[in-house]
């Protein structure tokens, strides 16, 4: 959604162009790339403000390198297990997307992730686009004493012009997180674009998911971007529930919702 002329003004006013909490762009201003690391204390700063009923979202673009880097081996807890891409489990995805998204600020932001149809219709658009990448995308489920199972953590793998790989929607739902399930996601997936050759890699991220942003600067991501998402007030409804410590639920690149 564009800013408007007095959106625009009252960014500058309040955050002047430079500064630390606007390194980079104004809503409705042409994208400028920063430098690869200098601002992130300001990227994180101003995370969200309003002006005429209208609500700025703070997103970051990160981005890594592949060429020539080297990942340790991705690793689950006890009683947990890797479930593979195939065109079964899409409702199974679309389902731990919604339980990881549900709750967090990001369904105020993209209305897809509010019901489990939206994420499934978002899971169908990225899994039939012919870039789509399945050694890039997985499931984790937690298996019980009993045999039955419960989907706990999802994430999916694009490859864009210019031999981007996009990470999407990186989701771990509530009660399984703290336990390293968004790492070992994450190393599964970077595993998989590095198998298919692709170069280098990025993910969107809301400014104040705090945990999100620090796993993936402790994975060598960089800030390449920040950007305000306009949301009308009357469009982001409250969140269902406030999300409990260690939360993980990132959708990905700025073609995601």
């Amino acid at each position: 959604m564009a800013a408007t002329t007095r959106d625009q003004a009252l960014f500058r006013r309040r955050f002047p162009a430079g500064s630390a909490d606007n390194p980079v762009n104004i809503p409705g201003d042409p994208v400028r790339v920063t430098s690869p690391a200098d601002c992130w204390i300001g990227a994180v700063q101003i995370l969200e403000f309003g002006t005429m009923g209208t609500l700025y979202f703070k997103r970051l673009r990160l981005e890594l390198e592949l060429g020539g880097s080297q990942f340790p081996a991705p690793v689950l807890p006890a009683g947990f297990e890797w479930q593979a891409w195939s065109a079964d489990l899409l409702m199974r995805h679309a389902v731990t997307k919604h339980e990881s998204f549900r709750a967090e600020l990001d369904a105020r932001i993209f209305p897809c992730f509010r019901d489990t149809a939206g994420c499934l219709d978002l899971m169908s658009e990225i899994a039939q686009r012919a870039t789509f990448l399945p050694p890039s995308t997985w499931l984790i489920s937690c298996r019980f004493p009993d045999g039955t199972t419960d989907d706990c953590a999802t994430i999916q793998g694009i490859v864009q012009s210019g031999g981007w790989g996009a990470i999407q929607n990186v989701g771990v739902v509530p009660e399984y997180r703290g336990r390293g399930l968004g790492r070992a996601l994450m190393l599964k997936c970077l595993a998989g674009f590095q198998q298919a050759g692709v170069p280098r890699v990025y993910l969107e991220v809301t400014a104040s998911n705090l945990p999100a942003v620090q796993l993936y600067r402790s994975l060598g991501f960089c800030l390449a971007r920040t950007t305000y998402r306009a949301v009308e007030e009357s469009e982001a409804p409250p969140v269902e529930e406030a999300s409990p410590p260690h939360s993980l639920a990132v959708p990905g690149a700025a073609e995601s919702p």
